[in-house]
């Protein structure tokens, strides 16, 4: 089923997942989100568990990552503390990526419950990550070859 959303001069269409002829499109919609926030990884539900990316938090460094027992940055030498400092900008940067990574995924999530029709919103019920997410409704909404072939057949008669 599509849903149009308009505001001024943008319309926005996107389509609830209700039923198996809406699964194709309505992943579509999901996947391509996810590619362009660099995620699709980190939920795709072709993937199994065992070989799913996860999104892990960069620790940050310390000052004993250069010098054995150093707990204090005024404790490093000059080239220790410039080894450090660059420790640290990798760091920075891998966290903004992580921070904006755990936000997409947060996003997405949210996505899927907006997007799936209230009668099959029970197959997201004890579960909490948009890969679980997907992987339930896929499992219950995506159609195999057979019946996928059934319904193009009955709907363009």
């Amino acid at each position: 089923m599509a849903a149009t959303e308009s505001s001024g001069l943008i319309t926005k269409a996107t389509v609830i997942l209700e039923k198996p002829l809406d699964w194709q499109e309505w992943l579509f919609l999901r996947r391509n989100k996810a590619t362009l926030n660099g995620i699709w990884e980190y939920c795709n539900p072709d993937t199994s568990l065992d070989e799913l990316k996860k999104l892990v938090e960069p620790i940050r460094p310390m000052p004993a990552s250069v010098a054995e027992g150093v707990m204090l940055r005024s404790k490093l030498t000059q080239e220790q503390r410039l080894d450090y400092q660059d420790m640290l900008d990798t760091w920075e940067l891998e966290y903004k990526t992580f921070l904006q990574r755990q936000k997409a995924l947060n996003k997405l999530t949210s996505e899927i419950a907006q997007t799936t029709a209230q009668s099959n919103l029970y197959l997201l019920e004890g579960k909490s990550t948009a890969y679980e997410w997907l992987k339930a409704l896929k499992e219950h909404l995506s159609p195999n070859t057979a019946r996928r072939s059934r319904e193009l057949i009955q709907r363009y008669r």
